[in-house]
């Protein structure tokens, strides 16, 4: 190829990743489903099974007016900001992004609700399918943190479910009993399960299901359970 059409060609790649630049595409996480709620509002999943709330301002929005409608605690600002580097807050053309734990309820349910479609409500409590939405199945730990805010929780959940092992495969139906639910799933007023600080700095390496296959029932996982601050059923 002449050094003319060599860089013809590269011109012509520029120009198609310039373009694709400027047309307001959003390129995931490698990894990472999303799921369009409106035009205004997605939610997405990814490493780790992390949940994020992806919004555009209103027209004319402060950042302290986008965290009260998003949290609904100012306390959470320094973090999303931090979370968002680069991303001029006041434009309604650009999405911020607000992880799972700092969102209100309501916006916790809506997340939720657009990710797994195939979840319901009964006598019991809350009904999740497990999905396997990234690749990898969501583990009991994180759904244990999804819904009652306390990813120790795993345990109560298993218990309740007692044809359910300690990995999860998709397909599986888990009922997470109404009294471990957060208000936005239909348990108890907010603030009995919500999570606490030491929930929040966990990470996804600390889930008991990714570290052992093993039964809940062995030894070692017995002593794993306590070490995570669960209850043992031994």
């Amino acid at each position: 190829m002449s050094g003319a059409r060599r860089l013809l060609s590269g011109t012509g790649v520029l120009a198609g990743l310039l373009l694709f630049a400027g047309s307001g595409a959003v390129a995931e996480f490698r990894g990472e489903k999303t799921i369009v709620v409106s035009p205004e509002l997605k939610v997405s999943i990814g490493e780790g099974d992390e949940i994020t709330l992806s919004a555009r301002p209103l027209p004319g929005e402060g950042i302290d007016a986008f965290i009260k409608r998003f949290t609904e605690d100012p306390r959470t600002k320094s973090e999303i900001l931090s979370r968002n580097e680069g991303v001029k807050l006041l434009r309604d053309d650009v999405f911020v992004r607000v992880p799972y734990r700092l969102l209100s309820e309501n916006y916790r349910r809506i997340a939720i609700e657009a990710l797994f479609p195939g979840d319901s409500t009964d006598a019991q409590g809350w009904v999740h399918r497990v999905s396997a939405l990234t690749g990898k199945p969501e583990s009991l730990w994180r759904i244990a943190e999804w819904f009652t805010g306390d990813g120790a929780n795993y345990m109560a959940i298993r218990k309740a479910n007692p044809a359910q092992s300690l990995s999860t495969r998709k397909g599986d139906v888990i009922v997470i009993p109404k009294r471990l639910l957060t208000a936005a799933f239909g348990g108890e007023a907010e603030g009995k399960n919500g999570s606490t600080a030491a929930t929040e700095i966990r990470e996804s390496t600390d889930d008991p299901v990714e570290r052992t296959t093993a039964d809940e029932k062995s030894p070692q996982a017995a002593v794993e359970a306590v070490a995570v601050g669960a209850p043992s059923l031994t």
